[in-house]
């Protein structure tokens, strides 16, 4: 699997959420809690590289065909009884999404969050091509049983932009194979994608900027109480240089379209240029830095959207998957970092205030 033929996309959302401070959005699945993995939704389908803009008339939600193979469910029922620590991941999984689809085609990983019929802003009749619905959908080689530091290197390889690691760049895991943990680190990802969407973190304001999703309801024009961790753990004030994001950047080139491995430093810049990620690169010394209390993870310093993200998922990986004792190899260092460790035991510091904003997302 070449990490240059993944991509992540998220697409253009104005949905409602879970959280009682926004709409109200029942759940797909009512049979009560999840008892495997079987009411995770998980089905075979062929979509290969769907196009999500939503200017794209032909596009609908894809569903499960009758005549596709059935999904082996082994690595995804490991998932499920890894996550039996965090049940508030086990419940989005099973009570939030319609399908988490395998393709049979493809060799994408993505989680959208489809823009729903209904009434734009503007008064205008928004078109009913799709049901308004989230979903992750898997590229085939994720069902395939592979170690916790494959995937992770997957994503460091796409991070830095290269077909091959440097020599002593890269993660080692003690999981196996068959432990369902790669799975998981796939699926919390793009959780952590959706979950961004659900709660419109990164979307309560910006000097005009707002975000396209600002109004989730279609009623109001920001949605009530909004949370703005988000502004506070990963956008650094204007002019001040403490490390995190450039506020100003990103308010002028806010997202939704998320391409694996887009390092946009352009458009993102973070706020020290020792801390991005192409510091690696020149200096793999730099990497351990960057996990010092700055990202939860190297593929966190591709931007501020993946920096949300990885952060959920790593903290996911902390409290479920200890046992694996990921860990990166950095060149020039006599021990390997010990980077599950280090968000379980982040001390106050930039790092730690990303984690304790994904947790108040999560708390209802």
């Amino acid at each position: 699997m070449k990490s240059s033929a993944l991509i992540l996309l998220v697409a253009l959302v104005m949905a409602s959420s879970v959280r009682a401070d926004s709409c109200t959005h029942p759940p797909v699945y009512v049979g009560g809690p999840c008892g495997s993995a079987t009411d995770f939704h998980v089905c075979a389908v062929d979509i290969a590289n769907p196009n999500f803009d939503p200017a794209n008339a032909h596009y609908n939600t894809p569903d499960c065909g009758a005549a596709l193979p059935p999904v082996d469910l082994t690595l995804f029922n490991k998932v499920y009884n890894l996550l039996n620590a965090r049940s508030d991941v086990s419940t989005m999984l099973c009570t939030r999404l319609p399908h988490v689809f395998v393709l049979t085609g493809g060799s994408n990983d993505y989680g959208v969050w489809e823009v729903p019929p209904g009434i734009k802003p503007n008064g205008q009749p928004r078109p009913a091509r799709a049901r308004g619905v989230m979903y992750i959908a898997v590229h085939p080689e994720a069902n395939v049983p592979q170690k916790l530091a494959d995937q992770e290197n997957i994503m460091l390889a796409a991070a830095l932009g290269v077909a091959h690691l440097p020599v002593g760049l890269g993660f080692e895991s003690d999981d196996l194979p068959g432990d369902g943990m790669a799975l998981l680190s796939i699926l919390a990802h793009e959780l952590g994608h959706l979950i961004l969407a659900e709660t419109n973190a990164d979307g309560t304001g910006g000097h005009g900027h707002k975000h396209m999703r600002s109004d989730l309801c279609f009623t109001q024009q920001q949605r009530p109480n909004p949370k703005t961790c988000f502004d506070n753990a990963f956008l650094a004030p204007t002019g001040v240089n403490n490390r995190l994001w450039n506020t100003a950047t990103f308010h002028q080139n806010m997202r939704r379209w998320i391409e694996f491995g887009d390092v946009a430093h352009r458009r993102n810049r973070y706020q020290s240029a020792a801390h991005e990620l192409g510091t690696v690169l020149a200096n793999p010394g730099a990497a351990a830095d960057l996990l010092d209390g700055e990202f939860a993870s190297l593929y966190a310093a591709v931007s501020p959207e993946e920096d949300f993200v990885e952060t959920y998922k790593y903290k996911i990986l902390a409290d479920v998957a200890q046992a694996s004792r990921l860990r990166l190899r950095v060149p020039g260092l006599a021990k390997p970092v010990e980077v599950l460790n280090k968000v379980s035991t982040a001390a106050r510091s930039n790092l730690s205030g990303k984690i304790d904003c994904v947790n108040t997302l999560l708390t209802p």
